[in-house]
């Protein structure tokens, strides 16, 4: 089984890198031009921006089926395309593409139609203003307060599915959007101060200083309860096992998606996959250094690396930082997944006593122990 996860690891991760060398070739990276539609400049580059985070959101989503697969004992995808299901992904997206798109007769058809476009471009807006590099080239926003940005978007991202569930006129629908509303209310506040844990420890807003100060040691160390505290929010606020409430299969019947089909319905899961990558990455940023390594002469080990595997890696050097990110994003990612796997779900009302009762007092006083001590 551990030679399978380490499989798929390396899988993922080579994908990454391929998908940065492409998008660096082409002079683009993820939403290297959302805001530069007002600046009408090249429209290709917006393009290609946008296909890299749905073409991540997709392979997000073949690791996790895989790794699932594995986990359980049986098989996941491995026929499409060959060396392990390659175009696996791209099947799946032509197919939810050429489904009929059926609208409910009586759904609240503007509102219903706005939704997914919605969380859609809420979730690129956020991935605009993730650094993956100190390079410049890999910054599309570097605002001193971004991360404060990042957290009002995540709450905005929160009504995508209410708006959804609402319009769509159905009761299982209107359950889950509700449940959303419940939510986003609960992890509204912790997430919030969440954040307040690397904003103390590097006295900053942006999210490029607070990387900077964890060139000796990453936050996670003197902070393990933060990153405990941290990854219970992430779960709830990605809404997938174990926290599921406002989709529930068992319960809801998908929840707020019930009344959703082909475009739509592929607009929030990708959506929902893109939010994964970003919240992880979030994470990566605040607490695991970012782009920088454990110390520098593991970052000298994997350029070695890199140049022995890829002869050419040395004309794209610039991307040894972005690699060093999608190295600790693939262990991450498979980390969530096995907690995705193997945790049962939650009771709503247990979720909601688990945010108010619990998370929200050893939040607040670890928070006041760290304003007064740093």
């Amino acid at each position: 089984m551990l030679k399978n996860i380490l499989t798929l690891w390396s899988r993922y991760i080579s994908f990454i890198i391929i998908l940065y060398t492409v998008t660096g070739v082409l002079k683009c990276w993820i939403l290297k031009g959302i805001c530069e539609i007002l600046l009408q400049s090249n429209n290709l580059e917006i393009f290609y921006s946008v296909i890299s985070i749905i073409l991540s959101a997709a392979y997000t989503s073949l690791l996790e089926r895989q790794l699932v697969g594995v986990l359980q004992q049986r098989l996941g995808p491995s026929l499409v395309g060959g060396f392990g299901a390659l175009l696996q992904p791209i099947a799946d997206g032509f197919k939810l593409i050429l489904k009929e798109l059926i609208i409910p007769s009586k759904s609240k058809l503007l509102i219903y139609l706005f939704a997914p476009l919605y969380t859609f471009i809420i979730t690129i807006t956020i991935w605009a203003l993730i650094p993956l590099s100190s390079n410049p080239y890999f910054i599309f926003n570097n605002n001193s307060y971004n991360l404060l940005i990042v957290l009002a978007l995540l709450i905005l991202g929160s009504y995508g599915p209410i708006f959804g569930g609402w319009a769509s006129n159905n009761k299982y629908a209107l359950l889950g959007s509700y449940r959303s509303i419940a939510l986003s209310g609960s992890y509204g506040i912790t997430i919030g101060m969440v954040f307040i844990i690397p904003i103390t420890y590097a006295q900053s807003f942006n999210i490029l200083t607070i990387v900077a100060h964890q060139k000796y040691y990453w936050f996670i160390f003197p902070s393990l309860e933060g990153n405990i505290f941290f990854w219970i929010v992430m779960l709830t606020e990605i809404k997938k096992v174990p926290f599921d409430v406002s989709e529930s299969e068992a319960e809801l019947s998908s929840g707020y998606l019930i009344e959703y089909s082909g475009f739509n319905f592929a607009l929030f899961i990708i959506s929902e996959y893109a939010s994964i990558l970003l919240l992880i990455s979030v994470f990566i940023l605040c607490f695991l250094g970012g782009w920088l390594p454990l110390n520098n002469s593991i970052n000298l080990y994997l350029n070695v690396f890199l140049f022995l595997v890829f002869p050419w890696w040395d004309c794209f050097a610039v991307l040894s930082e972005p690699a060093t990110f999608s190295f600790k994003q693939g262990f991450v990612l498979i980390f969530y997944f096995i907690i995705r796997t193997v945790l049962p779900n939650y009771r709503f009302d247990y979720i909601m006593a688990l945010h108010w009762k619990y998370l929200f007092p050893l939040l607040l006083s670890l928070v006041i122990t760290n304003i007064f001590l740093i």
